[in-house]
């Protein structure tokens, strides 16, 4: 990427700082004023304000040094790049899902253009062969996805420029999908530039880190290129506790920190873009403690879930580790209790990271679940494909979780702002339903299971027959579900019955003869379908809602 210019001297970065509660840099002033985008804006003129955004380049062009930018989600398609003049904090919005920038194909320069200032909780991507996805010219990049086509040798994701302040990306990941190009490249002969917590792939013929600066430092970072995984041609880069194949560096300017890894990280699933790590990655536990480092991953969870920070953007979660004072219990030990179908108890299992508000979930479009114990799937909707489900993810409402095999921990919103409410489900296959209105209940479907070996299942009977004809019924249980909620608002739905519960332990049956819902701690509304009443059953009690 030498014969690329993309404009502008580097800006000295202003001083690393939290901002709010997210654990990420920040380079703006404090005290500017906030201003919002949105996608479907096409406000120009205006002040940006929260209850009327702007189109996303007035917001960004019109900031003064030290404003913040709100970007709302949504896709922007941008045919001119975001460029801003000033250092400003551009992010994405608390608790919700990161808006997508993408650079339309025919754009010769980058998607954005930073100075100095904060970016982040940004997907940023360039759909032109020899596109930029993001240029930061100082300041501090953190939660980014950074994706470029890499068509041509051109093409990056990143390019960071070096600044006598000191440039930082942190808690990212960046791809070059395509067969060429340099993933990251840092840049400039004077300042330093920092990658901490940085995962950067890419295809064929690509350069996942290339460095030209006087000063770079690479830490808790994954390099994984086709042709090089650092490059270190120009000016001097070190590396540590940072995994990187020794075969695939090139260049004499290079120092080895110590602490690095060769041996290939263990993704979730690379192929289709999931880049989180698996259990048995090396790159699990055997990064350092950095004050450079952020404080949550790029989901937005507890930066450290185990003895030590993970290598890459991605942080893997131990069960109990996010804001338990106390150990969860074994896996193993947990799911052979729901097995066996003893009533276990929830108190020790890990609680819905409350420290960490950038992962909210989304009133009525999205909810969060991790399987604790065993094999869970997922099926997203209109896929009819199932899915492994092992480490923490963010679903679209109308997701089908199986937990026939699993114990999985879900957390949906409980209000419009996306307070989390956790619940704990074994046993059967759920689909997970909410609707964005004032009364945020989340629905918990019960679906699976055949019922077409069950007797009498034909026209329903009335009277003294239906009578006679349940006593001759059998009790099979088509499927089963244990549940525990911690005062959430939920409901469950079987075939003849919709329970709805009150910070409880409870299972449902849904049997050839009806629906049983029988409850261990707490107490439960009961809504009988066929005769259309509500029945309150209290712990050690039961209800059969007959068909």
């Amino acid at each position: 990427m030498s014969k690329r210019i993309r404009g502008g001297t580097a800006l000295a970065a202003l001083a690393a700082a939290a901002v709010a509660s997210w654990g990420v840099g920040s380079g703006a002033a404090s005290g500017g004023a906030t201003r919002y985008a949105s996608a479907t804006s096409v406000d120009t003129a205006g002040s940006c304000l929260q209850s009327s955004p702007c189109e996303i380049h007035h917001a960004i062009s019109d900031a003064a040094s030290g404003d913040r930018v709100i970007v709302e989600p949504g896709d922007y398609h941008l045919t001119s790049s975001l460029v801003e003049s000033v250092p400003i904090t551009l992010q994405g919005q608390a608790g919700q899902a990161f808006p997508h920038l993408i650079g339309d194909p025919t754009l010769t320069s980058p998607t954005l253009q930073a100075v100095g200032g904060t970016v982040s909780r940004l997907d940023i991507e360039t759909a032109a062969p020899d596109g930029l996805a993001l240029d930061l010219q100082g300041g501090t990049g953190s939660q980014l996805t950074l994706v470029a086509s890499g068509g041509d040798h051109e093409g990056g994701a990143a390019q960071l420029e070096a600044s006598p302040g000191g440039t930082l990306m942190q808690d990212s990941l960046a791809r070059v999908v395509g067969t060429e190009g340099e993933v990251v490249e840092i840049r400039n002969g004077t300042g330093s530039a920092t990658l901490v917590n940085v995962t950067a792939v890419g295809g064929a013929n690509t350069s996942a880190l290339e460095n030209k600066a006087d000063s770079a430092l690479v830490e808790n970072s994954i390099f994984r290129g086709g042709t090089y995984d650092v490059n270190a041609e120009a000016g001097h880069l070190t590396a540590r506790y940072s995994n990187f194949r020794p075969a695939f560096l090139t260049g004499i300017d290079f120092t080895d920190g110590g602490h690095n890894q060769a041996t290939a990280p263990l993704f979730v699933d690379a192929l289709n873009g999931d880049f989180h790590e698996r259990t048995a990655s090396p790159t699990v536990d055997a990064g350092t403690a950095d004050p450079q480092a952020g404080t949550v991953d790029l989901d937005g969870l507890p930066r450290v879930s185990g003895p030590a920070p993970d290598i890459g953007a991605y942080e893997h979660q131990v069960p109990g580790s996010a804001s338990s004072s106390t150990p969860a219990p074994a896996a193993a030990d947990l799911f052979t209790a729901f097995a066996s179908g003893v009533p276990t108890t929830f108190t020790n299992l890990p609680a819905v990271p409350k420290h960490a508000p950038a992962i909210k979930p989304q009133p009525g479009r999205t909810f969060y679940a991790v399987s604790l114990a065993g094999q869970a799937l997922v099926e997203l909707p209109g896929t009819h494909q199932y899915v492994p489900l092992p480490t923490l993810t963010q679903l679209p409402v109308g997701s089908t979780l199986d937990a026939r095999s699993a114990v999985i921990w879900m957390f949906s919103a409980r209000d419009a702002s996306g307070t989390p409410q956790e619940a704990y489900l074994y046993g059967s296959k759920v689909t997970i339903l909410q609707r964005p209105s004032a009364n945020l209940m989340t629905n918990i479907a019960l679906t699976g299971g055949d019922f077409s070996s069950c007797p009498g299942r034909g026209a329903r009977a009335h009277g003294a027959t239906a009578t006679a004809a349940r006593a001759h019924r059998s009790r099979r249980i088509v499927r089963r579900l244990w549940a525990q909620d911690n005062n959430g608002r939920f409901r469950t739905h079987g075939a003849n019955s919709v329970a709805t519960v009150r910070g409880t332990q409870w299972r449902v049956d849904d049997r050839c003869d009806g629906t049983l819902t029988k409850v261990f701690s707490g107490s439960v509304m009961v809504h009988d379908q066929r005769l259309h009443k509500n029945v309150l059953v209290t712990a050690h009690h039961h209800y059969v809602a007959y068909r």
